[in-house]
């Protein structure tokens, strides 16, 4: 950015130095005009006071020195102008990045504080239309997406009838609304997803099917294919895969993870979002810092896991480590807790030692983090849901996954801003991260 203004400070002193060119050529204009005028005008009065035997050698000395008084002038102008250094014409051309970056800024730039809160949250379709179960983009979609600008919607089983339906409801979504728009779902593999459900698309490969295939070239055509079911409806981000590595016994079914081999779980799970992203979609890799080892608690609704701060780092991390080298754009952090992380029981979404601490720093990753789903008990028996988004945006967290009660926590989120709680700067770095996942498509 910094040389992005210099170069921009470089173009403004050119067209100054420019500008003030044409000035000095105009009063070299008016200069010569003026002294033209005025040698005619003493000639006239010289060849009177001639014809009338009053021209006296005074007179004659005062017109040589009123001409050299005007080539002197002239001369120095002249000389003034051909000492101007030269005004360079070379355009510079940006990069990809950097035009990324300048389309990303003037969005921004341009969106009211409202519009910027709300774009952090991707909701269920419910939650800002008030109606019990959606299946179409109406005139309620409209007027809801005009209140709130939210930043992506996700959607479930009960949203989808068949595929017209699905594909319309989704094609006027879009078209509602005044941003960018992430269209998700959370469809996992093989039998576990609400397209699947539906008939929609066809049953993938399962995690442990996939990885006994020990073939990554497998994983990239897996998610292509999925990548290709979801993009023909619409659809431009899944909340899948799941990337953890293998856990005993956790809360989670173990059927559903990969594996518990580190560069196997990288190396597939990568793929599959890189096969997606060849079809236009967006896959987000979950649940960190690692739920394999996470469990409920026996005397509530909390999950939480007892691995070591060792284990985290030396494998989980290490997992993560790989995939973020690889260039994944999207991260969910899960709803379990991990004392030896935090030193306590605040879920990890919500931690700020998870997630700025270990996942912006230690890991170094910069892409959109992600809430996982606020609307868990893991999260709502604990926290009300405006609490609970403004600790996650504390946190670190770019984008909020489906509060319970999405109104109160968009009104939280603005009274923070309002009240200084949390920065516009905050705001506005969440809002970079997702734009230019969002954006990418205009400099490829």
């Amino acid at each position: 950015m910094e040389e992005q203004r210099n170069k921009k400070d470089l173009e403004m002193e050119r067209r100054e130095e420019r500008r003030k060119r044409r000035q000095r050529n105009q009063i070299i204009v008016y200069t010569v005009m003026l002294l033209l005028v005025a040698l005619t005008a003493f000639g006239v009065v010289s060849l009177v006071s001639a014809i009338s035997n009053r021209n006296t050698e005074q007179e004659v000395e005062q017109q040589q020195s009123v001409q050299d008084s005007t080539q002197s002038a002239l001369d120095e102008l002249v000389s003034t102008e051909e000492e101007l250094p030269p005004v360079s014409q070379e355009v510079v051309e940006l990069t990809p990045e950097q035009k990324l970056e300048e389309i990303v800024n003037a969005a921004i730039e341009v969106m009211p504080i409202e519009d910027k809160i709300a774009g952090l949250f991707i909701v269920s379709p419910e939650s800002i239309t008030g109606v019990k179960t959606v299946t179409k983009a109406g005139e309620g979609t409209k007027t809801a997406l005009e209140k709130y600008a939210v930043g992506g919607i996700v959607y479930q089983a009960k949203n989808i009838k068949d595929a017209d339906q699905f594909k319309e409801m989704l094609n006027n979504t879009e078209l509602w609304s005044k941003y960018r728009l992430f269209l998700g779902v959370e469809q996992d593999l093989g039998d576990n997803g609400p397209l699947v459900e539906k008939g929609l698309m066809e049953t993938t490969l399962t995690p442990k099917e996939l990885a006994a295939t020990g073939d990554a070239a497998v994983a990239l055509s897996t998610g292509d294919k999925l990548g290709e079911s979801l993009s023909s409806y619409g659809l431009n981000v899944n909340f899948a895969p799941l990337a953890d590595l293998s856990g005993e016994k956790g809360y989670l079914d173990g059927a559903v993870y990969l594996s518990d081999n580190i560069v196997l779980n990288s190396a597939f799970s990568t793929g599959l979002t890189a096969g997606m992203k060849n079809q236009g979609v967006i896959g987000c890799l979950k649940y960190f810092p690692g739920s394999g080892s996470a469990k409920k608690v026996a005397e509530g609704d909390m999950i939480h896991s007892e691995q070591s701060l060792e284990d985290f780092m030396t494998k989980d991390f290490e997992m993560y480590r790989n995939a973020i080298a690889s260039g994944v754009d999207m991260i969910m952090v899960g709803s379990f807790s991990a004392e030896a992380l935090t030193g306590d029981r605040t879920p990890c979404a919500l931690s700020q030692t998870v997630v700025t601490e270990y996942l912006r720093g230690e890991l170094g990753y910069q892409g959109i983090i992600v809430t996982d789903f606020l609307n868990q008990k893991s999260i709502t028996s604990y926290y009300e849901s405006d609490v609970a988004a403004v600790m996650a945006l504390k946190a670190g967290c770019d984008m909020l996954l489906a509060p319970e009660d999405f109104e109160k926590a968009y009104q939280g989120v603005k009274e923070a801003v309002d009240n200084g709680s949390i920065s516009v700067q905050r705001i506005d770095d969440a809002l970079r991260r997702i734009y230019r996942v969002k954006f990418a498509d205009r400099v490829q």
